[in-house]
């Protein structure tokens, strides 16, 4: 039987009395105002003694040794730590926790106890999404769409839906490629961009119904996406329209689940030997890939921005009816790109990609092997 469970909870910074600078875009933008709340949610799974956790903030990415110390501290409650998965939307208008877009020591020292406080409100609500566990069915969707900024292209988009067995919403995951940052490079807001939007349609204006996760997939693109203006009315345009294809992509019966397992495969590369750069990190450069089997579906997690190409190839090797491919996740080593995509180090660039590709493809094995016995 599958039960699910879900939480939220804000991890708004306060901006007045200290300085909050917003990650990605230009270093060194520093936050004036919120225009709308960050958020930590958490989609507690389990089924056949198994139970993952999947949180999703409202953050550029998080990187590595944050993860840990998050997961050290959901073992301190007696809960799975090493079945947490932590991934990030990915948002330009959320405080900097890695310090590579601050520039000085001191500025990184400063959002140190904003750290603090977020790994203790990821545990929190892993706590409680694993209190909340109630038996459920799983409506899963993967479908071709119309570019919901505009356009003429299609994207792919993946939803999970999470419901009671009186029919209610517990919680809605919603995958597609569109990074949150329609507020732009002048914005100094701290905001949620357009998932904000998405969140109100799906839950209320008020964000007090049933949980939603956005998680951002394959990314990466050129030109940019065409939003119409840099403004929250655009933002929340963009929101609406993501919301509106989730609800019609949701129209078919249950999918059943009779299987959730987590491989988790550790990733360590010298980063003089190999040329790797990775802002803020020098030596052992040590992160993780993640693969998440939900009956039917699959979930790809890399630890970082996910170009097309890179997206592509991953869909193809999770090779399931539903597929899921999330970045940042459990880390953020920046973009993952192919290397004829690489703007710099081409070569460097693609070892990463296919450092990350081999982990991946070692846990496809493992749950081939599994699914076998």
């Amino acid at each position: 039987m599958l039960l699910v469970g879900a939480a939220k909870r804000t991890i708004t910074p306060t901006v007045r009395g200290q300085p909050v600078f917003l990650a990605g875009d230009e270093p060194g933008r520093q936050a004036r105002s919120v225009l709308d709340d960050l958020w930590a949610r958490a989609l507690a799974l389990r089924c056949g003694g198994t139970t993952v956790v999947l949180v999703a903030l409202d953050l550029l990415g998080l990187p590595y040794r944050h993860v840990r110390e998050a997961r050290q501290q959901v073992t301190a409650l007696g809960l799975p730590g090493e079945q947490v998965v932590v991934t990030c939307t990915r948002n330009h208008a959320g405080p900097d926790v890695s310090g590579q877009w601050q520039g000085g020591g001191w500025l990184r020292r400063a959002h140190r106890p904003y750290v603090r406080f977020l790994c203790a409100e990821l545990a929190a609500i892993v706590r409680q999404a694993v209190a909340d566990l109630q038996p459920a069915q799983a409506y899963l969707a993967r479908q071709q769409i119309s570019d919901v900024v505009g356009g003429a292209s299609l994207r792919e988009l993946a939803v999970a839906q999470f419901r009671a067995l009186d029919g209610s919403t517990i919680a809605t995951l919603v995958n597609y490629p569109l990074v949150p940052q329609v507020l732009g490079p002048h914005s100094d807001a701290v905001s949620a961009d357009f998932p904000h939007a998405l969140y109100q349609a799906l839950e209320g204006p008020d964000l007090r119904g049933p949980v939603t996760l956005y998680a951002c997939a394959a990314a990466r693109e050129e030109p940019a996406p065409a939003f119409r203006a840099r403004t929250a009315v655009e933002a929340a345009r963009v929101g609406g329209a993501l919301a509106a294809a989730v609800e019609a992509a949701l129209g078919g019966p249950p999918v059943p689940v009779e299987r959730l397992h987590l491989w988790r495969a550790p990733v360590a590369a010298s980063a003089a030997r190999h040329g790797l750069r990775v802002a803020g990190r020098g030596g052992t450069i040590e992160s993780e890939v993640a693969l998440l089997e939900l009956g039917p579906a699959r979930m790809a997690l890399l630890p970082g921005l996910i170009a097309p190409q890179v997206g592509m190839e991953v869909r193809r090797m999770l090779d399931a009816p539903y597929r899921f491919v999330v970045g940042p996740a459990n880390d953020d080593l920046g973009y993952i790109e192919a290397q004829d995509d690489a703007r710099t180090a081409p070569a460097a660039s693609s070892l990463l990609s296919t450092l990350l590709l081999d982990a991946l493809d070692r846990l496809l094995l493992e749950a081939y092997g599994a699914g076998q016995r």
